[in-house]
């Protein structure tokens, strides 16, 4: 028994020695670290004190978020094709830049037969987008009935360019704001569409001999640049059924007092299909929003992550400490 148990030690002190042999050779091998950080910052506790400080750092945005979207003013107003004009009480003022936004409400821009209706020139990757069915001027008239502005500007046209359903719903009503003495105020209706969404319509084009816009080489139904400008920003149609486009800028924003909006256009298109229309006077905030709902809809997003990245530091200090007491 005892020569027995000595070779059987011996074949496994060679067994080990092998193994290690094998262990430093590998190590040997490999190559250099990708990064020269320290290899104690990838355990657990590191990891859950960056969690920590992520979790801090979200919440810290949130509660500024909720800070700024209470400070925010706001003016909503509601009106439909009988109104000629209403009365706007602004009590506090809305320093800065003020913006006139409309809403629409139970707009389902959102519907994918509606989204892929639009001119083929927003083809970029993937051919998605077409105009079948909303080509002429006889396929929009009898969707756009009662509009008698909107028909007022397809005059003269058999093309309708550029075509689609969102071309052929476009908002097409006008605001104009005086003061309590008549004095109408500077309103500006240039670049409201994004800096970067330039580029995506150089397809519409100016005829330098006829003074009109063109898409295809055919002649637009489109007034002017101003009602371009509208046009761009109605494009951008939005994921929910509640619609919120910017209308209009107020440069010296507006001061306390009341004032007059009336409605030079005002299409009674949209109740008859069903849909509510407000303007909205807000002001341009720090983070460059205009709207509260929008600070707070990142707020609650902040503070849903800040919730994950605590949950995770907490997972990794747990786990760290059951794996110590194994």
């Amino acid at each position: 028994m005892p020569e027995a148990a000595t070779c059987e030690t011996r074949d496994v002190a060679r067994v080990v020695r092998r193994l290690r042999r094998n262990l430093q050779v590998h190590i040997e091998q490999e190559g250099d670290r990708a990064t020269g950080c320290p290899l104690w910052i990838f355990r657990r506790p590191p990891h859950a004190c960056h969690s920590s400080a992520c979790s801090f750092l979200f919440l810290m945005m949130a509660y500024a978020l909720f800070l700024h979207g209470s400070a925010v003013q706001e003016i909503s107003l509601e009106y439909g094709p009988d109104d000629l004009w209403k009365e706007i009480v602004v009590e506090e003022g809305l320093a800065g830049a003020s913006l006139i936004s409309y809403e629409l409400l139970r707009f389902n821009a959102n519907n994918r037969h509606y989204q892929e209706s639009r001119p083929p020139a927003f083809n970029l990757l993937v051919a998605q987008y077409s105009c079948t069915g909303i080509t002429q001027v006889a396929d929009v008239l009898p969707r756009r009935t009662p509009d008698p502005a909107f028909h007022q500007l397809l005059e003269g046209f058999d093309q309708f360019r550029p075509c689609g359903l969102v071309s052929m719903s476009v908002f097409t009503d006008q605001f104009r704001l005086e003061d309590s003495q008549g004095l109408s105020m500077q309103v500006d209706e240039t670049g409201l569409c994004l800096p970067a969404d330039g580029d995506l319509y150089s397809w519409i084009s100016m005829d330098a001999n006829s003074g009109r816009f063109q898409v295809e080489g055919i002649t637009s139904w489109i007034p002017d640049a101003t009602f371009l400008e509208h046009l761009k920003v109605w494009y951008r149609t939005p994921a929910a059924p509640r619609v919120r486009q910017l209308w209009g800028r107020i440069p010296g924003g507006l001061s306390p007092g009341r004032y007059n909006l009336s409605f030079p256009v005002n299409s009674p298109l949209w109740r008859e299909w069903g849909i509510e229309k407000r303007v909205v006077f807000s002001q341009l905030s720090g983070f460059g929003m205009g709207s509260p709902g929008a600070c707070f809809t990142l707020a609650v997003l902040c503070c849903a992550v800040a919730s994950v990245d605590l949950l995770v530091a907490l997972a990794l200090l747990l786990a760290g400490e059951a794996f110590s007491r194994k």
